[in-house]
């Protein structure tokens, strides 16, 4: 497209082009002296071109075309590359940082709906609120770092559009909540202010959380945590979610067992998912 600006750059030489590119008529023996030329990006198949280019080649073999002029860096330009440069050189030419973080390093006000006051992976796969709180807080967690991460978002409120041969650019923090639940938060391109997948949430070992829509895969579910927390915790999000709940010995064991309930209603069998602890 033209006009515009783009600056090639070798992030890893440190070295870099800039050009204005234009649109100009060109060709050979092509002179448009007098001849006014279209301000932006038009169509080869345009009825216009078609009639400049006509009244063009009475005065040679002309044709329209983007053509770039080197251009010279200034103070904002030098800043930028500064900052793509110690990003790929902090993440090994990756363009990729994750750091992991704990609930505390995060500030959110105590939550009174969650599974426990300071919240938990699973209020953020299945609450919109408390999700946009946890982005919310990453984000300006972030914006206190130094290094690659810091780089990251200064390169991203310059709201410059930047194309990466060969990869993305992408910094992605974990929280990790008190009861083991891991929560990515992804920065990028298209999520400057971060964005979380909830089909990347999951508990300490690795299992994908439960929410109103895959209930029904925890059928044949089996797990011991670590921590009684743990279960707990994933006990009382099934809860709220509809799920029969029996906690054998006073609620407190670690390890958890799902599986169907069913009962004769009607001449009808009708199962429901029931969980335990143990």
């Amino acid at each position: 497209m033209a006009p515009a600006t783009r600056v090639l750059f070798d992030a890893g030489q440190n070295v870099a082009w800039k050009f204005d590119v234009v649109r100009e008529q060109v060709g050979n023996n092509c002179q448009v002296s007098g001849m006014e030329g279209p301000r932006d990006d038009v169509g080869s198949g345009s009825v216009a071109e078609a009639q400049r280019g006509t009244e063009a080649n009475r005065f040679g073999q002309c044709q329209w075309a983007n053509v770039a002029y080197m251009g010279y860096l200034d103070g904002a330009d030098a800043e930028t590359l500064g900052h793509l440069h110690d990003l790929y050189v902090e993440t090994d030419g990756t363009w990729k940082s994750s750091i992991e973080i704990g609930r505390d390093d995060i500030t959110i006000l105590p939550c009174g709906y969650c599974v426990e006051p300071s919240g938990s992976g699973y209020d953020v796969v299945n609450d919109m609120q408390f999700r946009n709180q946890v982005r919310d807080a990453v984000y300006d967690r972030m914006r206190t770092l130094s290094g690659a991460l810091r780089s990251f978002d200064a390169i991203a409120m310059t709201g410059l559009e930047i194309l990466l041969f060969g990869g993305d650019m992408t910094v992605t923090f974990v929280v990790v909540f008190a009861d083991g639940t891991r929560v990515p938060v992804v920065f990028d391109a298209s999520n400057k202010m971060g964005f979380i997948d909830k089909d990347r949430v999951t508990d300490e070992q690795g299992n994908e959380l439960m929410t109103s829509s895959n209930v029904s895969e925890f059928q044949h579910f089996g797990e011991i945590y670590g921590l009684s927390t743990a279960a707990e915790n994933f006990l009382r999000n099934a809860e709220r979610l509809g799920v029969e709940i029996v906690r054998a010995g006073g609620g407190s064991g670690r390890q958890v067992s799902c599986t169907w309930k069913c009962e004769e209603i009607s001449g009808q069998t009708i199962c429901n998912l029931e969980c335990s602890s143990h």
